[in-house]
C-alpha cells in the first residue's frame, strides 16, 4: 500500500508527461518550419529585390488629360497644369523618370499618318512631348526616359467591340520614377 500511492503518482506524471509532449511538439515542428519558410521568402525576396527595378511613383493620364484632342500632338493648358502639379514628387523621388506613350489599336487619323506611319512612332511622340515639358519645368534631362509602346500593352482588350467605347484607357501616358 505504501507504494501502491507513489506508483500511482508516477503513473499520473508519466501520463502527464506524454499528453503535454504529443500536444506541443508538434507545435515546436510547426513553428521550426515556418521559420524555414520565413528564412527561404525573405532570401527570395531580397533576390527580386537585386534583379528588378521596381517603380517607386506611378501616375496615368489619358490623351483627354494631357492633350486637346485624340489627334493632338501638343498639351492642352489643362495639360500642363496637371503635368506642373506633380513636379514636387516627380522631384522628391530618386531615380530616373520614364514617360512611356501607349496608343489605343485604333488607324492612325490621315492627318497624322505621313509622320506618323505607326501607332509606335505616335505614341512615341506624344511621350517626347510630355518629357520635354517636364524638362522644361525643371526636371533634369539625364534623368528622363522616352518610351513608346504603341498599341503593344493595352489596359482593356480592344478587340471586343463593347470596349471600343472605352479606349481611352488604353491610349495614355504613363509617369513613372524608377530606381537606379
Amino acid at each position: 500500500m505504501k507504494y501502491l500511492s507513489w506508483l500511482i503518482a508516477l503513473v499520473f506524471i508519466g501520463i502527464f508527461v506524454l499528453f503535454y509532449n504529443f500536444k506541443y511538439l508538434p507545435t515546436l515542428a510547426e513553428l521550426v518550419k515556418q521559420t524555414d519558410e520565413n528564412i527561404m521568402w525573405q532570401t527570395q525576396i531580397q533576390e527580386l529585390k537585386a534583379t528588378q527595378k521596381p517603380f517607386v511613383y506611378k501616375i496615368v493620364y489619358s490623351f483627354d488629360e494631357l492633350f486637346g484632342s485624340p489627334t493632338s500632338l501638343s498639351l492642352s493648358p489643362k495639360g500642363e497644369s496637371t503635368l506642373k502639379a506633380i513636379i514636387p514628387e516627380l522631384e522628391a523621388q530618386a531615380g530616373d523618370i520614364w514617360v512611356c506613350g501607349h496608343t489605343a489599336d485604333t488607324p492612325i487619323p490621315p492627318s497624322l499618318i505621313k509622320k506618323y506611319p505607326t501607332n509606335w512612332e505616335l505614341s512615341t511622340a506624344r511621350a517626347v512631348v510630355v518629357l520635354r515639358y517636364l524638362e522644361k519645368l525643371g526636371i533634369k534631362s539625364e534623368r528622363l526616359v522616352a518610351l513608346g509602346y504603341g498599341q503593344t500593352r493595352p489596359v482593356i482588350s480592344d478587340s471586343l467591340e463593347a470596349n471600343r467605347r472605352l479606349l481611352k484607357a488604353n491610349a495614355r501616358i504613363e509617369i513613372m520614377v524608377v530606381r537606379k
